[in-house]
């Protein structure tokens, strides 16, 4: 087992070094260092700024979804920030869902709920980032993403329909077999107690509120983005940053390279040069200032590691 996982981490770092390779060779570095060090600081602060804001209303959204009175948002951003910092250095897409999800079931005995809502989180986070990407190519004039109404409601019911028809069919399975999921292994119980949590969750007017955090968490982070692209005085219309953002979120979690490094960037240059005439060196420098903002929003978490670390010593 360990020699698969070296051997995994080998090829993705092999992948990650020659699309980097590849990245630098076909964009001026010169002219993309000097985009970076000529970036405008007010762009890169609301740049920021939207990124603290989604950390709250990541946070917030999950003290919803965990429907429990005992867990406070203090302790929940506390969680959060420390997750940021996981999925930033680690060199994985769920790095910071995991250790969330850990951290709360160490704390509050919560293994199943804690696991489900951030499952729940992400399934409503991806909803938010279709309906915004559509928005966007709406309001957006470019021939490419133009979509007839028809096609949109195809899409949106087929996307419903592969996301809920799994779920809905093992929840019809466990109400069938209540009692072969009580009895024998502690794992059964889990996921019965887990689905049993899911049903108390049909509340329209919360999971309405939770949609509106997940349009505000997606609608912050395209912002951040929007926000990168204007501080290397990039042209790009805010609808188009919209409409493209989503499909580079996606790609990246593609688990291809380290951390989806070299694959955000290309998938990057190839929409906005490729459909909106970025030059790649605003591409290039864009997504560089990316992880100049993502490493200054893990800062935090950082020193809450070292101080509980310090306080159990």
């Amino acid at each position: 087992m360990n020699t698969r996982k070296t051997l995994g981490f080998v090829v993705k770092l092999l992948i990650t070094l020659l699309l980097v390779g590849f990245l630098a060779w076909i964009t001026p570095i010169r002219e993309t260092f000097d985009l970076i060090r000529h970036s405008d600081l007010n762009w890169m602060l609301l740049a920021f700024l939207g990124l603290v804001v989604c950390n709250w209303v990541q946070a917030k959204r999950w003290q919803l979804l965990l429907d429990r009175p005992d867990v406070r948002l203090s302790q929940l951003l506390h969680i959060q920030m420390v997750g940021t910092t996981a999925g930033f250095f680690l060199p994985s897409a769920v790095a910071g869902d995991i250790v969330r999800s850990g951290m709360l079931a160490r704390d509050k005995a919560l293994l199943e709920r804690s696991i489900i809502s951030t499952l729940l989180g992400r399934l409503m986070g991806l909803g938010a980032l279709f309906m915004l990407g559509l928005l966007g190519a709406f309001l957006w004039p470019n021939p490419a993403l133009r979509f007839q109404p028809n096609q949109i409601a195809l899409y949106l019911a087929g996307s419903a329909a592969l996301g809920l028809a799994p779920g809905w069919l093992l929840w019809k399975r466990l109400r069938r077999n209540r009692d072969w999921w009580l009895s024998g292994a502690a794992w059964k119980k889990r996921i019965y107690e887990g689905f049993t949590y899911l049903e108390s969750l049909r509340n329209p007017a919360l999971l309405a509120n939770c949609f509106l955090l997940s349009l505000m968490l997606q609608g912050a982070t395209m912002f951040s983005g929007w926000c990168l692209f204007r501080a290397v005085q990039a042209d790009l219309p805010i609808a188009a940053a919209f409409a493209l953002m989503p499909l580079t979120q996606l790609g990246s979690l593609a688990p291809l390279s380290l951390g989806g490094v070299g694959v955000r960037e290309g998938i990057t240059m190839a929409l906005f040069h490729g459909l909106v005439g970025i030059p790649r060196a605003q591409c290039l420098a864009t997504s560089a200032l990316a992880y100049v903002n993502g490493f200054a929003i893990s800062l935090p978490g950082v020193f809450l590691i070292l101080l509980t670390r310090r306080k159990k010593s």
